[in-house]
């Protein structure tokens, strides 16, 4: 868990229940001065002073050492599903987002996988197509109900070629691969890049068709892309990704690459180097 809260990693699943920041309340920490500092509490309702756990989730310990964390928790739904329509087009697929989003309906996690990341994800259950789009469900038997009515409606409507339902095992196992996509990767594609974009949901088609890839998985509706490719030259993708996602996405990150390519200075860079100069600013905990 102290890795998790260092790094503030999210899977598919962030669409409905947040990231590391959402869940947690409250935090102690030990300063590199040996002090020990409380932020925030036991309860939602937590507004005095700098909320200091939301900056240090992610800071990847070099701020300051988390040593109690309190968090938010969610009851499981009675039951779940998982609903996948196959599109052949990328602006289909996420036409049917929209209207996913737009409706009442609140999914636990909704996926968007090109043909190749699909492949690798789950050859036998799921649908063949251009482009997947997974939808994750729960809640009581009616509620299930609902929610394959209106989705597969959604679908037909925006020109699902075919859908497959998942439950039980099979739908664990597909999260649980759609999960574990980056470190299958990186175990039998030594030279892949994995690039993270974050843009606004209607942004992901412009990223998506701007920065060619061998596999694609969108977090469709929160804006955030995982774009994979197999290349002996990190540098060379890495600074095209920047180039053509410049103005279509807030932020680009390589995120793993056999050698460490460089990026352009983010200008959000001088702010961190501030919190760090605050924080530590003899570099005892290491740099950002």
């Amino acid at each position: 868990m102290g890795q998790a809260l260092a790094t503030n990693p999210s899977g598919p699943f962030r669409l409905f229940y947040g990231t590391l920041r959402d869940m947690v309340l409250g935090v102690r920490f030990a300063t590199v001065e040996g002090k020990l500092v409380k932020s925030g509490g036991q309860v939602v309702k937590n507004v005095a002073g700098y909320d200091l756990s939301k900056l240090l989730i992610g800071s990847r310990d070099t701020l300051a050492i988390p040593v109690q964390v309190n968090f938010r928790v969610h009851s499981r739904p009675a039951q779940s599903e998982t609903s996948a329509f196959a599109f052949s087009t990328l602006r289909a697929a996420l036409d049917a987002r929209t209207a996913i989003q737009e409706s009442p309906l609140t999914p636990l996690a909704m996926d968007l996988l090109d043909a190749a990341a699909a492949h690798i994800v789950s050859p036998q259950e799921l649908p063949p197509g251009n482009w997947l789009l997974l939808v994750a469900y729960g809640g009581a038997e009616r509620v299930i109900e609902r929610y394959q009515r209106d989705l597969q409606e959604i679908a037909r409507q925006h020109g699902a070629t075919a859908s497959a339902t998942l439950t039980l095992h099979d739908e664990q196992r597909l999260w649980d691969a759609v999960t574990d996509l980056p470190a299958h990767m990186e175990e039998n594609e030594p030279a892949v890049v994995r690039l993270r974009a974050a843009s606004t949901i209607t942004g992901i088609r412009a990223c998506i068709e701007s920065l060619p890839a061998d596999a694609v998985v969108s977090r469709a509706g929160t804006g955030i892309t995982y774009f994979y490719k197999e290349t002996a030259d990190p540098a060379a993708f890495a600074a095209e990704a920047s180039r053509v996602l410049q103005g279509k996405a807030e932020s680009v990150v390589v995120e793993y690459a056999a050698i460490a390519p460089m990026l352009p200075i983010n200008p959000m860079s001088f702010l961190a180097a501030r919190l760090k100069q605050t924080f530590d600013p003899n570099n005892i905990l290491g740099g950002l």
